[in-house]
């Protein structure tokens, strides 16, 4: 019966025969039924389904990145144009121009009472410590006037064009008024749901079949479902939204779809691969990353998780779904190879997650790194790995998930059944993921 497997019958009109799937019904599925069904096969899915699903959506296009965090920037740099000044203890300095590095304003606004360094352009001696004082706002950079609370050498040590500036803290002058608010960073990049339709077809005759352990008909059912998750786990993965070209993007656009035979639209979803190609490759951002097996190390790949962890808080637990290739890689031990440098790895036995599947633990200074296996990275993916944060992914569904039985024409003899999902991929904040490909 259904209420036996999880199904709820959505369409009771014309009565029921009490007796699973002899009436053309629709079911609808819990949010996370199909995902944990084959739970070891797709765990992209089972991952994803389980984080956040959000079902608010008033159009098949919705907004994904709804904002960018100003604590992620207020430790950006800022990066100063203007001429040779030496600085003073004490001593305010006026007109001075910074922009964000690429000839655009400071991503996060400038603020009076922002507390900054200023480093040479090397990044290698630290110049001063100054507080910013009055602020003009422009389009491709901000002129502030700021006083040194320390200087190198005071009187002689001078800020240059080229000088990187990093915001280190706020501090209020006595009696002033509430300063300006940070700049949410609002960014319109938008993703789109995508229709997944799984057919279970067999003529009269088939169906009755029973050769195996379990009937035709319940085989194939099973085999539909695993298929529907599958592409579902591939979409997820790998889909591409209409607009990407390379790594360019329009963000803004919604209504992003092309034409089917009928000239309806057929909307697809973008996957985390095609979001990270477009958005990761930012090199204020730089969320790719491609080591050579050969030559990488047990050193390199702290010194890579050390770059993963940037945007983290603290110390945080990231999951990497993993190709065969990638995730083999880190046991191979051999003199020249990634275990070859005499370092000790913390690599736990593989063990069952709360999501279901099963993940091996990798333990760095800055990242505890779950390895799962995930077949969908098979063959031409085999040596990626897809690092997560679980805090910032989740699916976006239109309309409910449903198995629908009994749709075939009335006087057909055969029955046919369908899976449907009508979902889309989300990420919240690119920063806090990362794409490894291995070659």
């Amino acid at each position: 019966m259904a209420n036996k497997i999880g199904f709820k019958a959505l369409d009771q009109i014309y009565g029921s025969t009490d007796i699973m799937y002899t009436d053309r019904r629709k079911f609808y599925l819990t949010e996370t039924f199909l995902s944990t069904l084959w739970e070891t096969v797709t765990p992209f899915l089972n991952f994803s389904a389980q984080l956040m699903t959000r079902t608010d959506l008033n159009d098949v296009d919705y907004r994904m990145f709804e904002s960018r965090p100003y604590w992620v920037d207020n430790f950006r740099a800022y990066q100063d144009e203007s001429g040779t000044d030496a600085m003073t203890v004490g001593t305010s300095i006026t007109g001075h121009a910074i922009d964000d590095g690429a000839g655009a304003a400071p991503t996060v606004a400038s603020i009076v009472g922002t507390v900054v360094e200023i480093w040479d352009s090397t990044e290698t001696t630290k110049k001063a410590v100054a507080v910013i004082t009055a602020v003009t706002l422009g389009s491709t950079e901000d002129t502030v006037s700021f006083t040194p609370l320390y200087v190198l050498v005071s009187g002689t040590t001078a800020v240059a064009q080229n000088d990187v500036w990093y915001v280190i803290g706020h501090a209020s002058e006595e009696g002033s008024r509430s300063p300006n608010a940070y700049s949410d960073d609002l960014t319109k990049v938008f993703n789109s749901t995508q229709q997944f339709e799984t057919v279970v077809y067999a003529s009269d005759r088939l169906k009755l079949a029973n050769t195996r352990p379990v009937d035709e008909w319940s085989r194939m059912q099973g085999q539909a479902g695993k298929a529907h998750q599958m592409r579902i786990e591939n979409a997820l993965i790998l889909g591409a939204r209409y607009g990407y070209t390379g790594s360019a993007y329009d963000p803004t656009s919604e209504g992003r779809h092309v034409d089917g035979a009928n000239s309806d639209p057929i909307t697809t979803t973008a996957g985390f691969h095609q979001i990270m190609l477009a958005h990761g490759a930012d090199p204020a951002v730089s969320r790719l990353f491609t080591p050579v097996m050969a030559t990488y190390t047990w050193s390199d790949f702290v010194d890579d998780m050390i770059s993963i962890a940037y945007y983290q808080e603290g110390t945080e637990e990231l999951f990497a779904f993993c190709g065969p290739d990638a995730l083999g890689f880190f046991d191979k031990a051999s003199t020249t190879g990634f275990l070859g440098d005499g370092a000790r790895v913390n690599l736990e036995p593989s063990q069952k997650t709360e999501f279901g599947f099963k993940a091996r633990k990798l333990y760095t200074n800055e990242i505890e790194l779950n390895l799962v296996r995930t077949p969908a990275l098979r063959g031409r993916y085999s040596k990626y790995m897809l690092v997560t944060d679980p805090r910032y992914l989740g699916i976006a569904k239109y309309q409910p998930s449903e198995y629908k039985a009994n749709i075939q024409e009335n006087d057909r003899k055969a029955r046919k059944d369908e899976y449907f999902d009508d979902l889309g991929y989300v990420m919240t904040l690119v920063e806090k993921h990362a794409q490894v490909i291995f070659s």
